[in-house]
C-alpha cells in the first residue's frame, strides 16, 4: 500500500515512467519507483557505491514498495511514518541500504515503547543492528531491570546464552541478591532444556555468577528451591571453584559478613595468601561427570595485601548509593562527599577542590542534582547554594538565597526546593523562602509561627511539616505545617518533648523523628506518627548511640543515621533501621567521626560508575 497518492509525490519520486528521472528501482513485488540517481546517492553510500562502479538505469533491490518510499521520502520531508506493523519492515530496509540516519529514527521510537516485556528482544535487535547508543541504552535497562525480567519476562526462556552471559558477566547488572541469578538460570535452562541438551552453555553462565558473595543460607535456599540445578555436577562444579579460587586474605573480614565466614569460605581464603596464591591449598572434589568448560574471570589485586580476588568474590555496583556531603571534622568545616555503597558495605571518601569547606547546610537530591543549601563556612553563615551533578561528577553554582541561614532545615516540595528557618549570623529567623532548579530564581513565602534553627523538617501528604529547633533560647517542641496552595503556617500536634538538632523522614506512609538534643542531653529515642496524620507519637525501639547533628537518609527499605555528636565527642558509627521489624542493626563506621553533615540518596548507575570502588581497592 503506497504511503501518498501519484499527485502528492514529490518530483524526485515517481511511481509511474518520468522522462526527467535517470534511474527505476524495481521493487520485490514488480513495482517501480522512477528517481535520480544524484538523489539516491545522497541518502545512503550504498547508491553511491552502486552508482560509482556501475551507472546503470535499472536497479533491483529486494524490498516491498512501501517501505522503499518511506525511506526515500524520509530523505525529501524529515518524516517516518512508523507504526507497530511496518517499522521492522522499515528498520530491516534501512540496514540493508545502510541509511543509518533512518535506522537511527527507527530504533529512537523502538526505545520510547521499552518495557519490561520487550526488553529482551530489543537487546536481540540491538545485536543484528549496529547503533552503539540504541545497545547501550537497551542494554542498561535489561542490567537496572533484571530482577523484574527474568522473572516475569515472557521473553526470558528465549533468551540466549550469548545475551545471558553478557548481562552475567557486567558489573551493572542490577540484582537484589547474587542468589537470585542461580534460580533464573534455574527458570532459564529449565525451561529451554538447556539442563539436558547443553551442559556447557550453563557451565558457562553458572561461572559468570558471584558465587562466592552468595552466603550458606542463598546456597541451601537455591537447593531446596531449585533441585534439578543444584544436583547437577556443573552446579556443584561452580561452587566448589569459586572456593577454590578464594579472595585475597583481606577480604574474610572486609568483604564477608561474619555469617559468611564458614570454615569452607576460610579454608578459600587462606588458600590466596599472597600475590602468586592461586594454589591449590584447597582442592575441590573431583566429580566423574566434570565439564571441559573454563571461564576464567578477571581478577583485581588488593591494595592493602597485594593478593588476587576472582570477580566471582567480588560485589557488583549499586543502582543507589547514599552521600554524606561536608560537616564538622578536626574543628573546622569538611569539604567532598563520603559515599556508601550497599553492596560492598564500605564508605568511599571522595575530596573535591571545587566545593567550599561547609557545615551545618541542608542537602537535598533533586532531577540527578545534589543541592547543598546555606550551612557555615569559615564559621560564617552563607548564603549560597551549590549543585552537583552526579552525571557529569561536577559542582556548579546556582542563584543565592536572599539571607544567609546555617542549621536550616531543607526539603523538596512538588518542583521546589524550600529552605526554611536557620541562623542568619546574628538571630534565629522564621523565615522561609523556596527554589525553582527551572528557573534558578529564589522566591520568598509566608514565615513560621515561631522562629527556630535547628529544626527537622519532612513532607507528608502534599504538605511541609517542621518540627522542633532552638529557638535563641531553649529547645522547641512545636510542630507545623505548611499548606503551598494557601501560603499559610499551622501549628499542629507537637512532640512529646523538646528537641533539636534531631531528624524527621517520612516512610512507608508514616513519620520517624530520630535522637536531637532536648536542652539537657543527647537522645537516642524514635517516633512514629500515626498513619493517616500527626495526631499523635508512638514510641519505637531507641537507637544503639545517642546523637545530635547527625544526617539520615533512607536507601532501600532501611533508614540510616550516620554520625553526629554522640554527649562526649564526634561519633562515626552508622545504624540502619528496619521500620518493619523495628530493629537497629550496625553499620560501617564513617572513615572519620563526623557531624554536622547532610545527606541524600542518588539512584542510577551514572554516580555509581564515578564513585564505585573495589573493595581494597584506592578509590
Amino acid at each position: 500500500m503506497s504511503l501518498l497518492p501519484d499527485g502528492l509525490m514529490p518530483p524526485i519520486i515517481q511511481r509511474s515512467y518520468n522522462p526527467l528521472c535517470d534511474c527505476v528501482i524495481r521493487t520485490s513485488e514488480g513495482g517501480q519507483i522512477w528517481t535520480h540517481r544524484a538523489f539516491l546517492s545522497t541518502t545512503s553510500p550504498f547508491f553511491r557505491a552502486m552508482f560509482r562502479l556501475e551507472p546503470r538505469r535499472a536497479v533491483p533491490l529486494e524490498l516491498p514498495a512501501p517501505v522503499l518510499e518511506a525511506l526515500l521520502m524520509f530523505y525529501f520531508t524529515g518524516e517516518l511514518p512508523l507504526n507497530d506493523k511496518n517499522i521492522l519492515d522499515i528498520l530491516d530496509g534501512a540496514d540493508m541500504l545502510l541509511m543509518q540516519g533512518a535506522l537511527d529514527v527507527c530504533l529512537e521510537q523502538l526505545l520510547r515503547g521499552i518495557g519490561i516485556n520487550n526488553c529482551l528482544s530489543m537487546a536481540a535487535l540491538a545485536q543484528r543492528y549496529y547503533s552503539p547508543s540504541f545497545r547501550e541504552a537497551v542494554l542498561g535497562f535489561v542490567r537496572e531491570h533484571f530482577d523484574v525480567v527474568w522473572r516475569d519476562s515472557e521473553e526470558f526462556p528465549e533468551t540466549s546464552s550469548t545475551l545471558l552471559r553478557e548481562l552475567l558477566t557486567s558489573d551493572e547488572l542490577n540484582v537484589g541478591r547474587e542468589a537470585d541469578l542461580l534460580r533464573a538460570l534455574q527458570q532459564w535452562s529449565s525451561d529451554s532444556g538447556i539442563l539436558i541438551n547443553d551442559v556447557d552453555a550453563l557451565q558457562v553462565l553458572l561461572q559468570c555468577v558471584r558465587i562466592g558473595i552468595c552466603n550458606d543460607e542463598d546456597l541451601e535456599s537455591v537447593r531446596q528451591r531449585c533441585p534439578s540445578l543444584a544436583q547437577s555436577h556443573v552446579f556443584q562444579e561452580a561452587v566448589d571453584d569459586a572456593l577454590k579460587r578464594g579472595p585475597c586474605k583481606c577480604s574474610l573480614d572486609l568483604m564477608q559478613p561474619s555469617s559468611m565466614a564458614t570454615p569452607e569460605r576460610t579454608v578459600a581464603i587462606s588458600a590466596n595468601m599472597c600475590k602468586a596464591m592461586q594454589s591449590a591449598s584447597y582442592e575441590a572434589p573431583a566429580f566423574s561427570h566434570r565439564s571441559t568448560v573454563e571461564v576464567p574471570g578477571p581478577v583485581h589485586n588488593c591494595c592493602h595485601c597485594g593478593g588476587c580476588t576472582p570477580e566471582r568474590w567480588l560485589p557488583r555496583m549499586p543502582y543507589e548509593m547514599l552521600f554524606c556531603v561536608g560537616g564538622w571534622s578536626r574543628g573546622q568545616e569538611r569539604s567532598g562527599i563520603e559515599a556508601y555503597d550497599p553492596r560492598s558495605r564500605q564508605w568511599i571518601l571522595h575530596s573535591n577542590k571545587e566545593f567550599e569547606p561547609r557545615a551545618y547546610h541542608g542537602v537535598v537530591e533533586f532531577g540527578a542534582h545534589i543541592y547543598t543549601v546555606g550551612g557555615l563556612t569559615n564559621r560564617t553563615p552563607v548564603r549560597w547554594l551549590d549543585s552537583f551533578d552526579t552525571k557529569r561528577c561536577v559542582w556548579e553554582q546556582r542563584s543565592p538565597m536572599h539571607m544567609a541561614r546555617a542549621y536550616p532545615s531543607v526539603v523538596v516540595l512538588g518542583e521546589q526546593i524550600y529552605a526554611i528557618g536557620g541562623y542568619t549570623g546574628t538571630q534565629r529567623t522564621a523565615t522561609v523562602e523556596r527554589y525553582s532548579p527551572r528557573t534558578n530564581q529564589w522566591t520568598m513565602v509566608a514565615p513560621m509561627n515561631q522562629v527556630r534553627s535547628d529544626a527537622a523538617a519532612c513532607v507528608f501528604k502534599g504538605s511541609l511539616y517542621v518540627s522542633g529547633g532552638f529557638n535563641g533560647q531553649h529547645a522547641l517542641a512545636s510542630v507545623e505545617q505548611y499548606t503551598p496552595e494557601l501560603d499559610c503556617w499551622r501549628t499542629v500536634c507537637p512532640l512529646p518533648g523538646p528537641r533539636c538538632s534531631h531528624r524527621m523522614v517520612l516512610h512507608a506512609g508514616r513519620v520517624y523523628v530520630f535522637g536531637g538534643f532536648d536542652g539537657h542531653r543527647r537522645l537516642d529515642t524514635v517516633l512514629r506518627s500515626q498513619e493517616d496524620a500527626l495526631r499523635g507519637w508512638q514510641d519505637m525501639r531507641p537507637m544503639k548511640v545517642t546523637r545530635s547533628t547527625f544526617a539520615v537518609a533512607q536507601l532501600g527499605d532501611d533508614i540510616y543515621v550516620i554520625g553526629g555528636f554522640d554527649g562526649t565527642g564526634l561519633t562515626a558509627e552508622v545504624e540502619r533501621y528496619s521500620a518493619s521489624t523495628d530493629t537497629w542493626h550496625a553499620v560501617a563506621p564513617l572513615n572519620e567521626p563526623l557531624s554536622a553533615m547532610a545527606a541524600c540518596v542518588v539512584k542510577g548507575i551514572a554516580a555509581s560508575r564515578r564513585f564505585f570502588t573495589r573493595r581494597n581497592q584506592k578509590p
